[in-house]
């Protein structure tokens, strides 16, 4: 439709064909609004950082200068962080995997109706909600979304069933120790008991599931670590982090610091913000002025390979296990 090959974007060095700003007539996307309608590309910083975080740049005021430590993390299948420090803009994108999406779960799903998601402990058992609970036409709760999982993960971490190296632990006496069974050959911790026998309905975390999240908390927290690095900060200086997104607005920030997702010292510090992406969007089909401060966050963006940075795969790695018990106040 814009009328370029986009095959360079598809095989290594994965360069862009273009990363600046596209004005076109609406009418050749084939999209049925007023006629003279225009569509407008943001800009992009690299193959990897594109126009949604650019937007969600600008939606949160980032490119201005107000002497505090801004972060911004978009997680999805590619965990994108922008850091605004020191009056310079930093951007990466770290390969976190679907698990967080519910997707590379056995009974992970999408935030519809029927997901569980929030998971806690309530009378020295579990106790967890649902997405359409109490409705006129209520779902059973059928399988878990981000939020609930990394819910379910904080749980069996603080209650001593889920080892820092993410084994499940077996054998603890007490309702929520014996919810870790045998499914399939493997230990699973059961979030919904089903009926019958063998129970239907039941809602399972797998031990082949905890290594999915491994991966996807390892990227993002390492990627974290990485621009924070660049910039020359610690944790603890960031003064204001932002979760962009529909996972980032659900989520509980305890359980993303409780299983080692989100460093410890950026508690009290997190705030939800949406659809980061749509509002700054939006800001630049409404204004030729944020249209062009779009164009400067693009400009002034620094892009940080993370296979390129030498200290990437040693913070994987030390990312893949779960903080101990002392980390998370317990």
């Amino acid at each position: 439709l814009v009328d370029v090959a986009p095959d360079s974007i598809a095989k290594a060095p994965f360069i862009p064909v273009f990363t600046d700003t596209y004005i076109l007539s609406a009418d050749r996307f084939g999209l049925a609004v007023r006629p003279g309608a225009l569509c407008v590309l943001l800009p992009s910083v690299s193959a990897y950082v594109g126009a949604d975080i650019v937007a969600g740049i600008l939606a949160c005021g980032m490119e201005v200068e107000n002497g505090k430590n801004r972060l911004l993390i978009d997680i999805g299948t590619n965990g994108e962080i922008a850091l605004a420090a020191g009056g310079r803009l930093y951007a990466c994108s770290t390969a976190a995997g679907p698990a967080f999406e519910g997707a590379n779960i056995r009974q992970g799903m999408s935030a519809v109706a029927g997901a569980i998601d929030h998971v806690s402990v309530r009378d020295d058992d579990l106790s967890y909600t649902w997405i359409g609970q109490g409705g006129s036409f209520a779902p059973s709760p059928r399988g878990l979304c981000g939020s609930a999982i990394l819910d379910t993960v904080r749980v069996m971490i603080e209650q001593r069933l889920l080892l820092f190296s993410g084994r499940m632990v077996t054998g603890v006496p007490g309702p929520l120790g014996e919810r870790v069974v045998d499914a399939d050959g493997q230990p699973a911790f059961v979030v919904v008991k089903g009926d019958g026998d063998p129970p239907a309905g039941s809602v399972l975390l797998r031990q082949e599931d905890i290594r999915e999240i491994q991966n996807a908390k390892a990227a993002i927290a390492a990627g974290i670590a990485t621009l924070l690095s660049v910039a020359g900060l610690q944790p603890g200086e960031v003064d204001e982090i932002y979760l962009a997104g529909g996972f980032g607005n659900y989520l509980d920030p305890d359980s993303a610091i409780a299983i080692g997702l989100l460093p410890r010292a950026f508690a009290g510090r997190i705030r939800a913000a949406g659809n980061t992406s749509g509002v700054g969007a939006s800001m630049c089909l409404l204004s030729t002025q944020a249209l062009e401060r779009a164009e400067e966050i693009a400009r002034r963006t620094e892009y940080i390979e993370l296979s390129a940075d030498p200290g990437f795969s040693d913070r994987y790695i030390d990312e893949m296990v779960f903080p101990d018990l002392d980390d998370i106040g317990g």
